[in-house]
């Protein structure tokens, strides 16, 4: 009966160091390390974020209260854009903050491989995430809600990575993922599921004024861009 019942207790601990690894249990995945991104090594620098500013050539302002129409979110002129980025480059100007989704995702890391893989990791506010979806007019509450239900989210904080190809042409997506994980469970990506997340890449590509994707692809480690960028960004509160 003793050696029966210390099976059982192990077992049971088995499961919740299971689930917690898997971030189900809200403070068990911090003590355990799983709360923070997958480091990708890719390190962002001042040099870094210096050079990247040059290339893309986008003024941002951060709006510290609403805006009086309601719209907190502006995009102001347009310029012609060929250039190229290195991974740290990428890194580091996503890091930099003052972009439109920059409240809702942080600690971004994207590796940029020479075979046109690209891996990326971030960590997601669910709840800011979900304004920032809606601020933007791509996905209404009642449908992230079923979406963010599916995967079971009960941290309001959880880390994203996500491996694959992909390209845009004419502001058009094309992407293939071969792993997607929220904390460290893996997500199945059915046709279903990323048509739906072209179909929203798309949506925002073409409702931002200013902003035009030529041509955007992986080559030999660097993302390389033909297109066009707005002149400057206004970014308020969600």
């Amino acid at each position: 009966m003793k050696k029966f019942l210390i099976f059982i207790i192990v077992i049971v601990l088995l499961i919740v160091l299971i689930i917690g690894y898997l971030g189900f249990i809200p403070g068990l995945s911090a003590l355990m390390g799983t709360n923070k991104p997958i480091d990708l090594e890719v390190l962002a620098s001042k040099e870094s974020l210096s050079l990247a500013d040059k290339k893309v050539g986008i003024s941002h302002m951060v709006i510290t209260s609403l805006a009086p129409d309601g719209k907190n979110i502006k995009y102001e002129g347009s310029h012609k854009a060929d250039l190229t980025l290195s991974s740290v480059e990428f890194s580091s100007l996503l890091q930099s903050g003052g972009w439109e989704f920059s409240e809702a995702v942080k600690d971004i890391q994207i590796k940029m491989n020479k075979d046109g893989k690209v891996q990326a990791s971030a960590l997601v506010n669910v709840d800011k995430l979900e304004k920032y979806l809606s601020n933007t007019g791509l996905v209404n509450t009642k449908d992230f809600k079923t979406y963010s239900d599916k995967i079971k989210v009960l941290e309001k904080t959880v880390p994203i990575y996500m491996a694959g190809t992909g390209e845009v042409v004419n502001n058009k997506v094309k992407l293939n993922l071969d792993s997607v994980k929220v904390g460290r469970l893996p997500i199945p990506m059915n046709a279903e599921s990323s048509g739906y997340l072209v179909q929203l890449l798309e949506n925002r590509i073409d409702s931002i004024p200013g902003f035009r994707v030529d041509s955007a692809k992986v080559e030999d480690g660097q993302l390389n861009f033909k297109g066009s960028l707005p002149n400057k960004a206004e970014i308020g509160p969600f």
